[in-house]
């Protein structure tokens, strides 16, 4: 049998939804690709063997998605899964990839946890996208430290 369909299936029963091949029914806002909908909310463990049976790209997927879950990294940023995105960034996750709002994964860390802020601006890529996402504007024009400091107010 096919590792990724076991997988999923495994994933599938431990949340208690519905899955098909690559994506989950989670009657929220349509189908998620499993990966990005595993590293918001599944054991890190099946996230783990995720990311061992899918290729590297699978850790960039992206989806647009009406709860802030665009990509792997977004969606644990989002429910403040500290572990897991260790284990993405660690894996090669983008912390420079933007949502349609064009939020980075840094955006979302600012306004909901100190801790999340620091571990994605420990992530040293021999790329340079720290700075890349670290100075990142919105539609707005807003820095993730600015839109930070807006929302406390």
């Amino acid at each position: 049998m096919n590792p990724w369909r076991v997988a999923g299936q495994a994933i599938a029963r431990s949340l208690e939804i519905s899955w098909r091949w690559t994506t989950l029914s989670t009657g929220r806002d349509g189908d998620l690709p499993l990966l990005i909908f595993a590293c918001g909310s599944a054991p890190i463990e099946m996230i783990r063997i995720l990311l061992n049976l899918r290729p590297k790209s699978e850790v960039n997927l992206y989806r647009g998605s009406l709860e802030d879950w665009h990509t792997p990294l977004h969606a644990a940023v989002v429910e403040n899964r500290l572990d897991v995105v260790q284990l993405l960034l660690d894996s090669g996750a983008d912390p420079a990839l933007i949502s349609p709002a064009e939020w980075t994964p840094l955006f979302y860390a600012a306004i909901r946890s100190p801790e999340m802020v620091s571990v994605l601006l420990q992530d040293t890529n021999p790329e340079g996208k720290g700075i890349i996402f670290l100075d990142k504007q919105d539609r707005a024009g807003a820095t993730a430290f600015a839109t930070a400091i807006l929302r406390v107010r």
